[in-house]
C-alpha cells in the first residue's frame, strides 16, 4: 500500500508539528506502508530528512523549493498556491491508495489542481482556514472571508475523511462548514511516548546550556510568537504577579512578534518576563522539564479553529498547564482538576493558580501526578496514532474495495 504524506512545512525549519509528523511517519513505514513525503524546502538550517526517518528504504522524500513570506499574506498565498500545484503532479504520478493532507488553508486550491484524480484525501486541519486570518485579524473583509469559506466548503466535501483536533473544531466544522458530523473524527496532538519524558536536572541540556538556575519558580512559554496569542496577558499576568519576587515568566521562543512583545515588555517595565531564544527540536523536553507551569495564552476564538500542540509534551514532562482561551471550549474543560483553564481576560484568577502551586507543592504534585495519567490516556502517542491509523485503514479498505468491484 502507497501513502502520499503532504504537507506545506518542512523539516528544514523548527514547526510546533514536527514532532507529530516524524512520529506518525515513521509508524507508517514501521507498518509496511510505502510512504511518499511532499514537503516544502525553505532553505532552512535543519536536515530535510530527519535523523529518525533516514534509514527507512520505504521512503520517498520530495522536497519543493517555496519562499517564505511570514509577514506577508498576499506572497505567502502565492507561494502555497504555487507549491500545491507542483505537489499535485507528484501526487498524480505516485498512483497512490491514500492522500495525507495536513492542510496549509488551501484545501480547495489543490481540489482544483486534483479534479480528476481519484486518489481518496484524509484531511488533517490543524488549522481552519480561513477562520484562522480572521481571528488574528490578517485579512478584515468580510466578502473575502466568506468567499474563502464557501470555496473550503467545497474542500471538506470532496474529504473521504476529516481530523480534528478538539470537539470545539470538530463543532466548528459541523456547524460553520455542514460537514457530516460522521464524517470528521477527533485525533489529538499527541506526544511520542516513546522518547518524550521528565528530564532531571543533571541531565538537562538546556539548564546547562544558559547555567540556569531552579531558585524561582517558572512560568514558562516556549515556542512560536506568533499572532495566535494573547499578547496581553502575559504583561497583565506579569503585572499581577510584580511582588512575588520568586517567580519568574520566562519566554523561549522566536517569531514575527517577538519585537513587539518586547518592547511592551520594556514599556511596562516589568523585570519579571525574560527572554531566551528558541530551541534545537531535540531539546524540547529538556525545555519544558525546565518550567514548573506552562502558560498557553490565546487570542479569543483561537481555540475553535486550532489547539497548541504542546499540550501533551508538558504533562509528560510532568509539569501543568495553564491554559487561557475562550470560556466555552471544551478543549479548555479538559484541563479541570489536572491544570488550570481560564477565560482570555483571567488574569486574577491565572496568578491565583500560580501563586497556589508555588505555595502548596503536595497539591501541585498530585496535579501533576493526575495530568501525567490522563495525558497516558488522552495524548500519548500510542492512542492517537492507533485512532488515526484506523482512519486511514478505513479509507484505504473502502478505495480498495472500489478498485476490485
Amino acid at each position: 500500500m502507497k501513502i502520499v504524506f503532504l504537507t506545506f512545512a518542512g523539516f528544514d525549519s523548527f514547526a510546533g508539528n514536527n514532532h507529530l509528523n516524524i512520529t506518525l511517519l515513521k509508524s507508517m513505514l514501521d507498518k509496511g506502508y510505502d510512504v511518499v513525503l511532499i514537503q516544502s524546502n525553505s532553505g532552512g538550517e535543519m536536515p530535510l530528512i530527519p535523523k529518525e526517518l533516514s534509514s527507512y528504504e520505504n521512503l520517498e522524500v520530495i522536497s519543493i523549493r517555496k519562499k517564505f513570506n511570514k509577514n506577508n499574506f498576499i506572497k505567502r498565498a502565492l507561494e502555497e498556491i504555487k507549491f500545491l500545484y507542483k505537489a499535485s503532479k507528484y501526487i498524480k504520478k505516485s498512483k497512490a491508495d491514500c492522500l495525507y493532507y495536513q492542510t496549509s488553508g488551501l484545501l480547495f486550491v489543490l481540489n482544483w489542481f486534483l479534479t480528476f484524480n481519484k486518489t481518496p484525501m484524509i484531511v488533517n486541519v490543524q488549522d481552519m482556514f480561513p477562520d484562522s486570518i480572521e481571528t488574528t485579524g490578517v485579512i478584515k473583509n468580510k466578502f473575502v472571508l466568506n468567499l474563502v469559506r464557501h470555496l473550503q466548503k467545497a474542500g471538506y466535501k470532496k474529504a473521504k475523511k476529516i481530523t480534528v483536533l478538539s470537539d470545539d473544531m470538530r463543532n466548528s466544522l459541523v456547524e460553520k462548514y455542514k460537514v457530516p458530523a460522521d464524517k470528521v473524527e477527533i485525533v489529538y496532538n499527541w506526544y511520542d511516548d516513546s522518547n518524550i519524558n521528565d528530564v532531571i536536572d543533571e541531565n538537562n541540556v538546556f539548564i546547562k546550556k544558559y547555567g540556569l538556575k531552579k531558585d524561582k519558580f517558572i512560568v514558562q512559554y516556549a515556542g512560536n510568537l506568533g499572532y495566535v496569542l494573547n499578547y496581553d496577558y502575559f504583561i497583565e499576568l506579569a503585572k499581577e504577579l510584580r511582588n512575588e519576587k520568586d517567580v519568574e515568566i520566562q519566554i523561549v521562543g522566536d517569531g514575527s512578534r517577538l519585537e513587539v512583545f518586547k518592547s511592551k515588555v520594556e514599556e511596562n517595565n516589568l523585570g519579571n518576563i525574560s527572554f531566551l531564544p528558541l530551541q534545537p527540536q531535540e531539546t524540547v523536553a529538556d525545555v519544558y522539564s525546565y518550567c514548573d507551569i506552562c502558560l498557553i495564552p490565546l487570542k479569543q476564538g483561537v481555540i475553535r479553529h486550532s489547539v497548541p500542540s504542546k499540550v501533551g509534551i508538558v504533562m509528560a514532562c510532568k509539569k501543568l498547564v495553564l491554559l487561557s482561551c475562550d470560556e466555552d471550549s471544551k478543549y479548555g474543560e479538559l484541563l479541570n482538576g489536572i491544570g488550570c483553564f481560564v477565560g482570555v481576560n483571567d488574569y486574577k484568577r491565572g496568578a491565583d493558580f500560580i501563586r497556589e502551586m508555588r505555595d502548596d507543592r503536595e497539591k501541585y504534585q498530585s496535579l501533576v501526578n493526575k495530568a501525567y495519567e490522563f495525558n497516558t490516556k488522552t495524548f500519548s502517542s500510542t492512542e492517537n496514532i492507533k485512532r488515526l491509523m484506523g482512519v486511514i485503514n478505513e479509507v484505504i479498505n473502502e478505495n480498495c474495495n472500489i478498485r476490485n468491484e
